[in-house]
């Protein structure tokens, strides 16, 4: 069963050993950025990449993040 990044989430702030499976789905978005960057610097800005999602993964509240018809009425209340 394939979980989404909600739940892989929620997983990962409750157990740390299941941040792999956030930053395995966030690789190929890391990948793809390097290759803007010199190959020397590349190792490098991929473990800061990781360290930087492991933070934001423990900064968010997961508890915070709005359903959809609360995200639609604050989106229509900002019109």
């Amino acid at each position: 069963m394939n979980k989404d990044l909600y739940e892989l989430v929620s997983e990962a702030k409750s157990k740390p050993h299941n941040l792999e499976p956030v930053i395995f789905l966030f690789q190929p978005k890391i990948l793809k950025s390097l290759f803007q960057t010199k190959q020397q610097e590349r190792e490098d800005l991929t473990q800061e990449l990781v360290i930087l999602i492991i933070k934001i993964i423990n900064r968010y509240d997961v508890d915070k993040t709005p359903g959809f018809f609360e995200f639609q009425t604050k989106y229509h209340k900002k019109k």
